[in-house]
């Protein structure tokens, strides 16, 4: 008992995996015109099919005149079945992810879109009375009755069935069946519009293949005129789907020429009035891949080919979780090369975003490729004095996609001593300078969050230094007198500059002049004999009393006899603050001498000195 309960467990787990291993799907009715039925498998009777219903494996499909019926598949292929035509499902189910179609054309012609798959093991293929043929990926034709298949694009293999022989056929090429499989190079391969006219010359028995060829080759350069004066006079301007997309529908858009009829992935367009369009593709639940949609739009009782949606289809349960890794290390010390952000990331997700920021700095989207791969990043950041990122403490990554958002921090600690982060040069320049209040004022510039170091000369001699942190206008206080001065700002990076100057100190304060003896002299000197002349020497010695004692602080010395100028020293001239000059004296005449002398502060002071002779 116990063994026959095992065995009926492991029967039915057998018959659930298989189910699950080849799970079948439908295909769904996206446009039916005229006389279209399906009959079910060990039926007998015919059941009318509408929209939307939906067609499984093994079910038959076929259309009465002027009919066609177009069935949109689970890969999100496209197939229209045309008029007087019988076709069975023979398979249509999903293996482990990967589409298994195989379709048996009894009678009649159809024409494809087959999307391409991503599995390999994925499978599509057609049969007929004449040959088998496989596709992948392609747009085409394949009749019945006559044989023949073309392709727009695309390659398809095909087998003839007596001779197991295979050839295969590209984007403008026809085989049909002669003697063996012929390939034909027919501009209008694959149109379904051409195929009508293609069978109709091929049910003419009577004529030898030569001449067959001869008149399908004619036909084909007729409806290609045709085809190109009907394609004048349509005008489509679509808007791209995006890369990638998720939902199990996606929107199409685009506005056409007025007056047209088109179709898109089978089904009809309902144009505005002013030609625009707006139609919802539903992929139900087709594989992954890339889709493509094709609009036709009919003029001149002609089809062409006016546009094509694509996009990439990855159904949410097969979006891989995103990657994202930074390199780099967590603390960065920075000098010379800058801050070297590396890492990588991987993602399905067209709209991640991946951005380095630091400051008032964000670089732009690093994300390259959305394709579930690993790619590597980097980005290069130069903090500077002049760009303001040389007082950043961090730098941030960040990484958001549908399914990952995240946040990377690095500490980063900037070498302000680097010339290539401290590249601005501090400056220097005298904004004012008093004299009289012994002061000067000087404005240092581009230090804003650098340190900077100040230092003082006098005469060659370094006496004072000050650190700044900022700009700053600096009081500097002018020792007594006349100085070399010099004034050097140096920043962490040993960027310099510097400025010299002579600078005085010249308080106003008052100071005299002492003339020997009395302001008022008589001098007692008898007549010289006769014959002799009449000269008198004298010495006018005179003291200039400075508090500090230094004839540098004076700007003029002047003595003037009776108001004449007799004595001028400026600035370097006067060297001594005791003077002694020989003047002359004239008898009974004015013997007046007025001295005169101005300190570089602005104070004057005077003295007088009259001789007399008698």
């Amino acid at each position: 008992m116990r063994f026959q309960k095992t065995v009926f467990l492991m029967a039915l787990m057998l018959l659930l995996s298989s189910f699950s291993y080849a799970a079948p799907v439908a295909g769904k009715v996206r446009s039916a015109l005229g006389d279209v039925s399906r009959q079910k498998k060990n039926q007998s009777t015919w059941s009318t099919l509408r929209v939307g219903a939906k067609v499984f494996q093994t079910d038959k499909v076929k259309t009465g005149q002027e009919s066609e019926l177009v069935l949109g598949l689970p890969d999100g292929s496209i197939i229209t079945i045309e008029e007087h035509s019988e076709v069975e499902l023979s398979e249509l189910f999903e293996e482990n992810g990967a589409y298994k179609t195989s379709i048996d054309i009894q009678s009649g012609r159809l024409s494809f879109a087959a999307q391409k798959q991503e599995k390999k093991t994925a499978s599509f293929s057609f049969k007929t009375g004449t040959a088998v043929a496989a596709i992948r990926g392609t747009e085409g034709v394949i009749s019945s009755k006559p044989f023949f298949a073309g392709l727009r694009n695309g390659k398809l293999e095909v087998q003839d069935n007596k001779s197991k022989k295979s050839i295969s056929i590209g984007a403008g090429q026809t085989t049909i069946a002669g003697d063996s499989l012929i390939v034909l190079e027919l501009a209008s391969s694959g149109d379904k519009d051409f195929a009508k006219r293609l069978a109709a010359i091929l049910n003419d028995t009577t004529q030898a293949v030569n001449q067959l060829i001869e008149n399908l080759k004619s036909e084909d350069q007729k409806f290609q005129k045709e085809l190109k004066d009907a394609k004048a006079k349509i005008n489509c301007n679509l808007e791209a789907l995006p890369d990638t997309i998720h939902d199990e529908s996606v929107t199409a858009k685009g506005k056409c020429s007025a007056g047209i009829s088109a179709t898109l992935h089978g089904e009809a367009i309902s144009f505005k009035a002013d030609g625009s369009f707006e139609m919802v593709i539903p992929l139900d639940s087709a594989g992954s891949g890339l889709k493509k949609f094709q609009m036709r739009c009919k003029s001149d009782a002609l089809e062409v080919a006016c546009g094509t949606f694509e996009t990439y289809y990855l159904p949410k349960n097969e979006i891989p979780k995103a990657e994202f890794r930074v390199n780099t290390p967590t603390a960065l010390k920075v000098c010379n090369n800058g801050i070297q952000i590396q890492g990588h990331y991987r993602t399905s997700d067209s709209s991640a975003t991946l951005f380095v920021k630091a400051g008032n700095y964000k670089s732009g989207n690093l994300m390259i490729l959305a394709d579930d791969k690993n790619h590597s990043f980097t980005e290069k950041i130069i903090p500077t004095d002049k760009n303001g990122l040389w007082n950043i403490s961090e730098v941030s990554v960040e990484f958001n996609s549908r399914d990952l958002s995240e946040k990377k921090t690095i500490a980063v600690q900037i070498d302000k001593t680097c010339k290539e982060v401290n590249t601005v040069v501090p400056t220097i320049q005298f904004d004012s300078y008093d004299s009289l209040r012994c002061s000067a004022s000087l404005q240092v510039k581009n230090v804003q969050g650098d340190i900077a170091i100040l230092t003082e000369s006098k005469d060659g001699v370094a006496y004072a230094e000050n650190a700044l942190t900022k700009d700053k206008q600096v009081k500097i206080k002018l020792a007594p007198s006349s100085h070399d001065y010099e004034f050097v700002v140096q920043d962490q990076a040993s960027n310099k500059a510097s400025v010299k100057k002579t600078l005085g100190c010249y308080p106003s304060k008052r100071f005299t002049i002492k003339v020997d003896g009395n302001e008022k002299e008589s001098l007692r000197i008898p007549p010289p004999p006769k014959g002799i002349a009449d000269q008198i020497q004298k010495t006018l010695h005179f003291k200039i009393q400075l508090q500090d004692n230094n004839p540098t602080d004076l700007y003029k010395v002047v003595v003037k006899k009776n108001g004449k100028i007799i004595l001028q020293e400026t600035l370097d001239q006067i060297q001594s603050l005791d003077y002694m000059i020989p003047v002359e004296i004239k008898r009974n005449a004015l013997n007046q001498f007025d001295i005169e002398v101005l300190h570089k502060s602005g104070v004057t002071a005077k003295a007088h000195k009259i001789y007399e002779v008698r």
